[in-house]
């Protein structure tokens, strides 16, 4: 499948390369040695960008971060990446609202952030479970290879 700008405003897509549902296997070179997993809790390298329109997701991911280090758990507009704001009952600024239909998201608007490990950067990784700092936003998992 071909991503495009509005991929992820569609709402019959929400599963683009997604593995079937299983359990976890957390392999193990050893029985001693780690497992090849990452805890996210920590500080991360960290890349913001605002607005979708020039950025090429695979090259993000080949790239890594290059900003300075966020808290993870976090919330990066805490930190100094992008522009924080609260909401109890509303979208936040740059998405439109009307009854019954998805909010229109303005692109120009859009807050980017990249968290990549140099070590993964050329291997195939994968997400497992999920979160994001506000409910009502869309996360992708860019590629690192």
């Amino acid at each position: 499948m071909q991503f495009t700008a509005d991929t992820w405003q569609d709402p019959a897509i929400f599963g683009i390369n997604r593995l079937p549902g299983r359990s976890v296997p957390l392999g193990r070179p050893t029985l001693d040695g780690n497992a090849d997993r990452i805890d996210l809790a920590g500080q991360w390298a960290f890349s913001h960008h605002t607005g979708t329109a020039d950025l090429d997701p695979v090259e993000l991911g080949r790239l890594g971060a290059d900003g300075p280090p966020v808290e993870v758990p976090g919330v990066w507009q805490l930190q100094g990446c992008g522009r924080p704001y609260y909401l109890a009952n509303t979208y936040p600024p740059g998405i439109g609202k009307r009854a019954s239909r998805i909010p229109d998201i303005d692109p120009a608007y859009n807050e980017i952030g990249v968290y990549t490990p140099a070590r993964w950067r050329s291997r195939r990784a994968g997400r497992i479970g999920g979160g994001s700092s506000c409910s009502k936003a869309s996360r992708r998992a860019w590629p690192c290879s």
